[in-house]
């Protein structure tokens, strides 16, 4: 940008920094440089991925979605969910992706059914339910959300009147058939809790902690 304000200096003057004309254009580079900053910054704010603090909240009011106790990145995950979840027809599809932009996992992760499908005899006998047979438990701990308030943001997926009878959270530990086998992800934990699989869990609850 200075340089190009230099260039268009008439060639009857000196066209430097030092110059008269130059150190104007230093000082009118220098506010036009800070003004541009901060409308690129108030730009990015915008962004739910890049709005922080206060100017993420007023994204979130904006959508009826508040904050609760949560913090930046559990926030940022609820307004992407609150968004789909306006949008879904209560398909297992849009259910599936409301989760997904929740716990920020893939697609593959998760297994929905008519609770009437289940083979489970408890769960079955329910024509407006629907049981989710598979989520990654690792999923909700990697960003830190509580099984509880995961379990509302599902409910609140589903169509008016369709029950979540079900939620099954799937864990990383396993059991192997060899004697040597070896896996940090799935195998026993070490002293420190650093390694090793956990169990999973099978989980329904009123949900509390977040205004969902």
């Amino acid at each position: 940008m200075l340089n190009k304000m230099l260039s268009m200096i008439p060639d009857a003057f000196a066209k430097t920094k030092e110059s008269n004309f130059g150190k104007l254009f230093v000082l009118l580079n220098q506010q036009v440089t800070d003004v541009s900053s901060t409308a690129e910054q108030i730009e990015s704010w915008r962004s739910i991925n890049k709005a922080e603090g206060v100017v993420l909240d007023k994204i979130g009011s904006d959508l009826e979605q508040y904050r609760g106790l949560a913090d930046d990145e559990i926030y940022r995950l609820l307004i992407k969910s609150r968004i789909i979840r306006a949008q879904s027809s209560g398909t297992f599809d849009d259910i599936i992706q409301a989760i997904c932009a929740t716990v920020n996992c893939k697609a593959t992760d998760i297994s929905i059914i008519a609770a009437v499908e289940s083979e489970d005899s408890n769960l079955n006998s329910d024509p407006l339910a629907v049981v989710i047979e598979r989520i990654p438990l690792g999923a909700l701990n990697a960003i830190g959300m509580n099984v509880g308030t995961f379990t509302k943001i599902v409910e609140h997926s589903v169509v008016a009147g369709v029950r979540v009878v079900s939620i099954n959270l799937e864990g990383t530990f396993e059991f192997s058939e060899n004697y040597n086998d070896y896996s940090e992800i799935q195998g026993f934990a070490n002293d420190e809790g650093t390694v090793g699989g956990f169990f999973g869990d099978t989980y329904l609850d009123d949900g509390v902690d977040l205004p969902i």
